[in-house]
């Protein structure tokens, strides 16, 4: 484990996709942070994330108003500006209009509609 591959800039350039992408560059930088600086500060890992984020996340960072420069704060704001507002009866078409594809196994197949089926609040259904 001597050499771990960094996670790639984020990629901001479209709105469509970027809470999915978000949610998965977030769980890279996360097991990053955590296997290659978990003995630096915590002010290390901030610049870490934020320089690994890219010049678009920096942007953005830029018009956060956070008080206390901690990693969580960090991730909090990025969750707030990455996740869109939710739409439960959208997320419930997307999740009832689900086929399986051709090429697509069965396993493929369920596992996305657990995916989807997380945003649908369908509770103890």
């Amino acid at each position: 484990m001597d050499q771990l591959r960094q996670p790639p800039e984020l990629d901001f350039s479209s709105t469509y996709g970027l809470a999915e992408r978000w949610r998965k560059w977030k769980q890279s930088m996360q097991l990053y942070l955590d296997l290659a600086m978990k003995t630096k500060s915590d002010e290390e890992k901030c610049s870490a994330f934020l320089y690994l984020i890219g010049t678009e996340g920096r942007e953005i960072f830029n018009t956060f108003n956070l008080g206390e420069q901690k990693l969580q704060n960090l991730i909090d704001a990025f969750d707030n500006y990455c996740k869109p507002k939710e739409n439960i009866t959208v997320e419930r078409y997307k999740f009832n209009s689900r086929n399986q594809t051709r090429t697509e196994t069965f396993d493929q197949y369920v596992t996305d509609l657990k995916n989807l089926a997380k945003n649908c609040k369908f509770g103890s259904l």
